[in-house]
Order: C-alpha cells, then structure tokens, then sequence
C-alpha cells in the first residue's frame, strides 16, 4: 500500500515514511496498525479489531497496541497523527489520504549509515519502554531482559546500547537486586555515544546514568545535547525531567510532563510514575 498522510508519503510494503528529505522506518507492528487505519477511511477501528487484525493468533496485551501507536505518532511527529476515540478505538486525524507513486518515495538509507538498526532488536526496546512506564510487579526485570537480548542481536547499534543503559540505571536506581547496574548503565550509554555522537538518546541515556552517580554538571551537559538534538522524544524528555526533580528544580520539570503528555495521551501517568 503507498499514500500519503499529513505530508508523508508512506510504503506500508518496506514500512518507510518520507517527507522533506527526512526518512523514518517503521516496525511490523505500527505499519500494520496504520494499513488497519488507513483501510478504514477515517472511521473509528475498535481496539479489539486492530488486535485481531495486527496480532493475528497472538496474545497480547492493550499495551502492545498502545506501544505501536505511540511510535506511530512520534515517527511521524504528530500526535494528532491518530485520535484516541475513548471507549471506542483509534481513527487517523487526517483524512486527505492519497494514493501515490512509488517512484517519488527514496529508498531506506543503507543500514551503516543509520547505525544499524535491527527492527527485531528495535521492537524488543520498544517493548523495554513500555516495561519502564508501565512500572508494575517484574517490570524492571523484564525490561532488563529484553534490552539485553536486544544488544545481542545488534551489538554495534547506538540506539539499542542506549536503551540498554537506561534500563540499566532504572534498575540500579528503582530495584533492589539492580544496585550494582550502574557502572555498567555508563558503559552502554559511553559506547552509545561514541558509536552515533548525533543519536540525541545516546546522550540522555548518558546524562540519566551520570545524574544517578551524582555528576551533575557532566549530566545537565548530556541532557542539553539531547534536547537539542531531539525534544520530542518522550523517554528523553522523562529523563530530563527525572534530572531536574533529582537536583531539586521540580517546578522546572512540569513543562517536561506536558509535552510528554501531548505526545503520549495514552503513557502520561505512567511516566509520572516512573519518574
């Protein structure tokens, strides 16, 4: 399927999206989350219908969805991307789809330019990320796991060493069997660094685990870099505002909060929380 949404134009068969010389990838997961949507012309899909859809004779959790829609909005930059429907389900927020020519869509970059990115890996820290907000029973644990089977698969990729290392320090910080995490946390999020210094995660990862050891200047620094580079990433907003509440400037971190909450309608709470 190839259209265009809200100045994208978007090749569900190679799950790419390109729009003013800027090109992202999608996972499995959202592009057929979004096919699902685009198919319904601007009608209201229940949840239950896009999980049997997306995730046929699987089980999984609202969550999984919910995920997939939050990448969905934040690839695209545009939390109006999707509507939530309360009660209901997701609809698209803008209705003026139209078919389009894959002749005018580039191709994905080659993999080395962008860091190597694994989808399998990748889709693995995004189900590390909702672990973190979702902070419930095993949660750490499980987020631990997850990123660390994901720098398996990718071990030269600077995203996923970055997601690495913040599951690393929000164990050492927030579990009692993780205390010792957090030399570990700075290597990963060292090694994230020097292998994409542009990567705006590399640098909030770092920032969040020096903050943790008590080197604030140093952390204030690598957070400065990653809002720069990338201020609508909700995970770097959290770890900014997780910086800001740990040095005492808790009214400071309240605007963090509410880009988070414009970006993820669905995930704002659990952010709280996880701060």
């Amino acid at each position: 399927m190839h259209f265009s949404l809200a100045n994208w134009q978007i090749r569900t068969d190679a799950r790419i999206a390109a729009r003013d010389g800027t090109t992202v990838r999608l996972s499995p997961r959202a592009t057929g989350v979004l096919a699902e949507l685009v198919s319904a012309q601007g009608r209201v899909v229940s949840r239950s219908a896009l999980l049997d859809k997306v995730w046929p004779e699987v089980i999984v959790t609202d969550e999984s969805l919910s995920q997939a829609v939050s990448e969905l909005r934040r690839s695209l930059q545009d939390p109006s991307v999707i509507i939530t429907v309360p009660k209901a389900g997701y609809r698209l927020g803008y209705r003026a789809l139209v078919e389009v020519s894959t002749q005018s869509i580039p191709e994905f970059p080659p993999a080395a330019s962008i860091g190597a990115i694994n989808p399998d890996a990748y889709a693995l820290c995004l189900e590390a990320r909702g672990e973190i907000v979702r902070c419930g029973a095993g949660s750490l644990e499980r987020a631990e796991a997850l990123t660390s089977h994901a720098v398996e698969l990718a071990p030269e990729c600077a995203r996923v060493r970055a997601e690495r290392s913040i599951s690393l320090t929000r164990s050492h910080a927030y579990w009692s069997e993780g205390q010792y995490r957090l030399h570990k946390a700075r290597k990963e999020a060292q090694m994230s660094v020097d292998l994409n210094p542009s990567l705006a995660l590399s640098h909030s990862a770092l920032g969040y685990a020096l903050a943790m050891a008590g080197h604030w200047e140093a952390a204030q620094a690598s957070h400065a870099t990653a809002l720069s580079l990338d201020a609508r990433d909700p995970l770097i907003l959290h770890n900014a505002a997780c910086f800001l509440m740990s040095s005492g400037r808790s009214v400071a971190a309240v605007p963090y909060f509410e880009n988070i909450g414009a970006l993820e309608h669905d995930h704002i709470k659990g952010f709280i929380l996880a701060a």
